[in-house]
Order: structure tokens, then C-alpha cells, then sequence
């Protein structure tokens, strides 16, 4: 397991920066302690 920071103004940009990173596994998207969004190749 590890992490990865994504500084971004608001949720969709963060989302947007942490797709152009999945490499075939699965993401957990954290703005602190609130679950954004979980990613993976599908999404």
C-alpha cells in the first residue's frame, strides 16, 4: 500500500489528476478524512 498527495482546488479536479494516474489498480481519493471517490480502470 501507498499514497500519494494530489493538490487540487476542488473535487472534480482532483479526480480528473488522479485518473490520468491509474495504472491498473485501484484508487481510494481522500479530501481528509471524506472518501472522494474510489477509481480503478473501469471508472
Amino acid at each position: 500500500m501507498s499514497a500519494e498527495w494530489i493538490e487540487a482546488e476542488d473535487d472534480e479536479a482532483a479526480i480528473a489528476a488522479a485518473r490520468e494516474k491509474i495504472d491498473g489498480h485501484r484508487y481510494e481519493l481522500w479530501s481528509n478524512s471524506r472518501l472522494v471517490m474510489r477509481l480503478d480502470d473501469q471508472h
